[in-house]
Protein backbone atom coordinates (compact mmCIF):
# COMPACT_ATOMS: atom_id res chain seq x y z
CA UNK A 1 0.00 0.00 0.00
CA UNK A 2 1.36 3.57 -0.93
CA UNK A 3 1.14 5.80 1.86
CA UNK A 4 2.08 8.87 -0.13
CA UNK A 5 0.24 11.58 -0.09
CA UNK A 6 -0.47 14.64 -2.57
CA UNK A 7 1.66 17.44 -0.93
CA UNK A 8 0.15 21.00 -0.88
CA UNK A 9 2.24 23.35 -2.83
CA UNK A 10 4.01 25.84 -0.85
CA UNK A 11 2.26 29.52 -1.37
CA UNK A 12 5.16 31.61 -0.72
CA UNK A 13 7.93 29.18 -2.92
CA UNK A 14 5.45 29.75 -5.79
CA UNK A 15 4.91 33.80 -4.99
CA UNK A 16 9.33 33.56 -5.06
CA UNK A 17 8.92 31.89 -8.31
CA UNK A 18 6.99 33.89 -10.22
CA UNK A 19 9.04 36.95 -8.79
CA UNK A 20 11.87 35.13 -10.26
CA UNK A 21 10.57 35.23 -13.49
CA UNK A 22 9.76 39.10 -13.29
CA UNK A 23 13.65 39.65 -12.42
CA UNK A 24 14.80 37.19 -14.94
CA UNK A 25 12.93 39.11 -17.79
CA UNK A 26 13.88 42.34 -16.44
CA UNK A 27 17.65 41.64 -16.23
CA UNK A 28 17.73 40.74 -20.01
CA UNK A 29 17.33 44.66 -20.84
CA UNK A 30 16.98 45.67 -24.23
CA UNK A 31 15.76 42.22 -25.03
CA UNK A 32 12.45 41.79 -23.03
CA UNK A 33 12.08 45.19 -21.59
CA UNK A 34 9.09 45.86 -23.21
CA UNK A 35 7.59 42.57 -21.26
CA UNK A 36 9.60 43.42 -18.40
CA UNK A 37 8.02 46.72 -17.75
CA UNK A 38 4.20 45.10 -18.13
CA UNK A 39 4.95 42.18 -16.05
CA UNK A 40 6.42 44.68 -13.03
CA UNK A 41 2.56 46.40 -13.32
CA UNK A 42 1.14 43.10 -12.34
CA UNK A 43 0.21 41.20 -9.54
CA UNK A 44 -0.04 38.02 -9.15
CA UNK A 45 -2.55 35.58 -7.64
CA UNK A 46 -1.77 31.93 -6.62
CA UNK A 47 -5.32 30.36 -6.41
CA UNK A 48 -7.68 27.60 -7.99
CA UNK A 49 -10.19 29.88 -8.47
CA UNK A 50 -11.27 33.31 -9.35
CA UNK A 51 -14.18 35.72 -10.62
CA UNK A 52 -14.88 36.48 -14.34
CA UNK A 53 -16.29 39.75 -15.05
CA UNK A 54 -19.92 38.74 -14.79
CA UNK A 55 -19.28 38.12 -10.82
CA UNK A 56 -19.25 34.22 -11.75
CA UNK A 57 -16.62 32.24 -9.58
CA UNK A 58 -14.50 30.22 -12.19
CA UNK A 59 -12.14 27.38 -12.04
CA UNK A 60 -8.03 28.63 -12.49
CA UNK A 61 -7.34 25.29 -14.51
CA UNK A 62 -3.22 26.70 -15.29
CA UNK A 63 -3.24 30.76 -15.85
CA UNK A 64 -5.08 33.87 -17.23
CA UNK A 65 -5.62 37.93 -16.36
CA UNK A 66 -8.11 40.03 -15.89
CA UNK A 67 -5.76 42.78 -17.36
CA UNK A 68 -4.22 43.97 -13.58
CA UNK A 69 -3.47 40.56 -11.90
CA UNK A 70 -2.14 37.39 -13.29
CA UNK A 71 -4.15 34.36 -11.91
CA UNK A 72 -1.78 31.09 -11.37
CA UNK A 73 -3.23 27.70 -10.43
CA UNK A 74 -1.14 26.23 -7.58
CA UNK A 75 -1.01 22.56 -9.14
CA UNK A 76 -0.07 23.80 -12.07
CA UNK A 77 2.48 26.51 -11.36
CA UNK A 78 4.27 23.68 -9.20
CA UNK A 79 4.55 21.41 -12.17
CA UNK A 80 6.19 23.97 -14.54
CA UNK A 81 9.84 24.99 -15.10
CA UNK A 82 11.07 28.46 -14.55
CA UNK A 83 11.45 28.74 -18.10
CA UNK A 84 8.24 27.86 -18.68
CA UNK A 85 6.69 30.04 -16.21
CA UNK A 86 8.71 32.68 -17.44
CA UNK A 87 7.03 32.11 -20.87
CA UNK A 88 3.69 31.94 -19.14
CA UNK A 89 4.47 35.55 -17.58
CA UNK A 90 5.59 37.10 -21.36
CA UNK A 91 2.28 35.48 -22.73
CA UNK A 92 -0.06 36.47 -19.83
CA UNK A 93 1.73 40.59 -20.39
CA UNK A 94 0.65 40.12 -24.19
CA UNK A 95 -2.85 39.48 -23.34
CA UNK A 96 -2.96 42.65 -21.45
CA UNK A 97 -1.19 44.71 -23.47
CA UNK A 98 -3.52 43.60 -26.23
CA UNK A 99 -6.57 44.27 -23.88
CA UNK A 100 -7.87 40.54 -24.44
Amino acid sequence: MNNKTAQTPDYHDLYLRCDRSRWYILSQKEDLIFYAQLAMGLSDVITDTCTDPNGNVVKVKTCGTDGRKIYWDPEFLSNCTDEEVRGLLIHECLHCSLQH
